[in-house]
């Protein structure tokens, strides 16, 4: 999954451009988790979710589910569609999540036989996303503008690295904004 999301990330840093967004950062919210949402608000909803360091200065959320870790599922996401949270990453100096990446494969809003556009809409009339300025790019739809990057894709499990329906939302204090 994480040569799947940089392949994407990829994709994105080939594409040059910018926008004023239609909704600011912190509004843009999918299956209940929000971009800039405060770590102690998401815990609430998700009493699962741990904190776990990666290195000196990358924090991502993980669900403990007993005594073990299941990083990617939470019974919360997955009652909303999310089959699994790819990564969903906190800024370690202000304990808010900058960018997230969601799986909804074989959930209630997509499998690998979904349309793309069909997937996109669902996503916007089920959560808090911008409606205008998105481009098509082969597999995938991509909103970028001054303060985040939406990804909606969907590549049908075609490759190696299928991901099948997803989407990556990417803040403008994550490292990964960088990068495009």
């Amino acid at each position: 999954m994480k040569v799947a999301l940089f392949s994407v990330l990829a994709v994105l840093s080939s594409t040059a451009w910018s926008q004023s967004c239609e909704l600011p950062a912190a509004q843009i919210k999918v299956a209940s988790v929000g971009l800039q949402q405060p770590f102690a608000q998401f815990k609430l909803t998700h009493p699962t979710a741990e904190k776990a360091a990666f290195g000196s200065d990358a924090v991502h959320i993980q669900f403990k589910n007993g005594k073990s870790y299941a990083d990617s599922h939470d019974s919360v996401l997955q009652q909303q569609g999310v089959t699994s949270a790819m990564h969903i990453a906190i800024h370690p100096k202000t304990d808010r999540i900058v960018s997230y990446a969601l799986n909804f494969t074989n959930g209630s809003l997509a499998d690998f036989d979904t349309p793309l556009d069909t997937f996109k809409q669902r996503l916007q009339q089920k959560f808090t996303l911008p409606k205008q300025g998105w481009k098509k790019q082969d597999n995938s739809y991509v909103y970028r503008c001054d303060d985040y990057i939406i990804d909606i894709e969907q590549d049908h499990g075609a490759d190696r690295q299928a991901m099948g329906a997803s989407i990556l939302v990417v803040g403008k204090d994550s490292d990964l904004f960088g990068e495009y």
